[in-house]
């Protein structure tokens, strides 16, 4: 039998270096669309060290949300 495997993901948190609180989130297509990360050789490079990226768990919430790393759930 075949495990199925998980979608392996990224979206990232952006900000100004001063107040995380205040960030923007960005999903992988977006970053790259906005120039905040480059692909290179297949792998991706952070333009700024206020970028904090969060991986897909593979897990979604009850209401078909998807969970990344660092999300607080309720």
């Amino acid at each position: 039998m075949t495990k199925a495997m998980r979608e392996i993901k990224f979206r990232y948190w952006f900000f100004d270096g001063e107040d995380i609180s205040t960030g923007v989130m960005y999903s992988q297509k977006a970053a790259l669309e906005e120039g905040i990360l480059e692909l290179g050789d297949k792998i991706l490079f952070e333009h700024d060290e206020c970028l904090i990226p969060l991986q897909f768990t593979g897990l979604h919430d009850k209401n078909g949300k998807e969970i990344y790393s660092a999300d607080r759930l309720r």
